[in-house]
């Protein structure tokens, strides 16, 4: 599809309530980040949105069940840490080919 734009914070929340809309009685226990681009390049959105998920009555999902995957953006990487947020972190590697 190609990149079009950042999503907002309400735009990456409205992507659970569909989920969860979806699977009906079945209860959502934990949230990847990944396959929406890189999240810690819409630093701010992505930090907005986990600190929705982070309100108990909001979803119920426990902070330490959700995983943002990046490709590594360092600086970005130091950021997050320092919200205190306590999200897991999964790191994907791009191969390079050398011919």
């Amino acid at each position: 599809m190609g990149y079009k734009k950042n999503l907002t914070a309400g735009e990456i929340f409205d992507q659970y309530k569909m989920a969860a809309k979806d699977y009906g009685k079945e209860k959502i226990t934990n949230i990847v980040y990944m396959g929406m681009g890189e999240p810690l390049l819409n630093y701010k959105e992505t930090v907005k949105s986990l600190e929705i998920f982070g309100e108990e009555l909001t979803t119920g999902i426990s902070l330490k069940k959700i995983t943002v995957s990046t490709a590594g953006i360092a600086p970005k990487i130091t950021e997050l840490a320092d919200t205190g947020l306590n999200v897991k972190l999964a790191f994907h590697c791009i191969p390079v080919l050398r011919i």
